[in-house]
């Protein structure tokens, strides 16, 4: 089984080899998109669900392209490359419409799913209950996402939307423990952050996207052992002969 704490080590290791580059990236990431979302959770408590869902997907514009930024980042240093301010601004250039595809979709599902679940909760009797699980397991699976698809995007060789979300799934559904544990603890780290406020402006984001990327490189190195392990396994063994010479069979 997967340990997902040596992804958490590594996140950690490398938050403290850049310390000060990440804490910078990470406040220009939190000054540029937390007001739109503010304003969002601000009309959310004052039960105008629909002005804050437009909010919500308003706040992906500068949202997308700085989240990038800082997985691109999170990729460089994950890959142990010399980075600095050019590198993050550079990718939140490159990435700016690829962040608005990925964490505008990303958004759109989310807040359907949370207007679902909301829904489904009014609803009396077992089919209420039926439906209000199978939400949240739909809303663990979307959160969990999260984790593979912007470092997937990054990682692989050609990123094409349907090979992203193939490989996500298999991730999340291949591991689904350490998915569930790896999204338990960054769930704890993001609710002390809110609560804290000064973290999620000067480090958690940043963090969370090179956890993220050490979690999926965790997850392709384990899968690259397995087919290696299983190719050794069916591969025709080979029988010496008195000199030594190689007799396959």
């Amino acid at each position: 089984m997967l340990n997902p704490l040596t992804a958490f080590g590594r996140a950690l290791r490398d938050l403290f080899d850049d310390f000060f580059l990440i804490i910078c990236c990470n406040l220009v990431w939190f000054c540029t998109t937390a007001p739109l979302w503010a304003v969002a959770l601000y009309m959310l408590v004052d039960g105008q669900f629909w002005l804050a869902a437009l909010v919500t997907m308003l706040g992906t514009l500068p949202a997308g392209p700085m989240t990038m930024g800082l997985v691109a980042l999170a990729w460089r240093l994950a890959d142990g490359r010399v980075s600095g301010f050019r590198d993050f601004f550079g990718a939140v250039w490159r990435y700016a419409r690829t962040g608005w595809i990925l964490f505008g979709g990303w958004m759109l599902g989310f807040l359907l799913i949370l207007f679902n679940l909301g829904y489904y909760g009014t609803l009396q009797g077992w089919v209420g209950v039926i439906l209000t699980t199978i939400a949240i397991y739909i809303l663990l699976f979307w959160l969990s996402l999260l984790i593979y698809v912007p470092a997937l995007f990054l990682l692989q060789e050609v990123p094409t939307p349907r090979m992203i979300i193939r490989s996500s799934t298999l991730m999340i559904l291949g591991r689904p423990i350490f998915t569930l544990l790896t999204l338990a603890m960054m769930g704890l780290i993001l609710l002390i952050s809110f609560s804290l406020v000064a973290p999620l402006a000067l480090l958690t984001v940043g963090w969370l996207a090179l956890w993220g990327m050490h979690t999926t490189r965790q997850q392709i190195a384990d899968a690259e052992r397995r087919k290696q392990e299983a190719e050794a396994a069916t591969a025709p063994s080979e029988e010496r002969g008195r000199r030594g010479q190689v007799r396959p069979k």
